[in-house]
């Protein structure tokens, strides 16, 4: 194996395990983001007001709104 080969595979591990080091952070992102929009639903179907969902969650009230309407529970 030539030198030029040998660091052409490492290099492509080295892509390959940034990647996967990648995607897994994004996976972990996106269920959180699922876990709170969970929690947004729950506590509005039980009388939570939105600014203390909005401490709760971390998310802007904007933001609330927004997956409220989404998931038709305002108009």
């Amino acid at each position: 194996m030539t030198t030029y080969t040998r660091i052409a595979e490492e290099n492509q591990q080295i892509g390959i395990q940034k990647g996967e080091q990648i995607g897994i952070q994004k996976g972990e992102q996106i269920g959180i983001q699922k876990v709170k929009v969970e929690i947004v639903l729950k506590a509005f179907d039980n009388g939570v007001d939105i600014p203390l969902i909005s401490n709760i969650t971390d998310l802007s009230e904007e933001h609330i709104l927004s997956i409220l309407k989404e998931h038709g529970k305002l108009v």
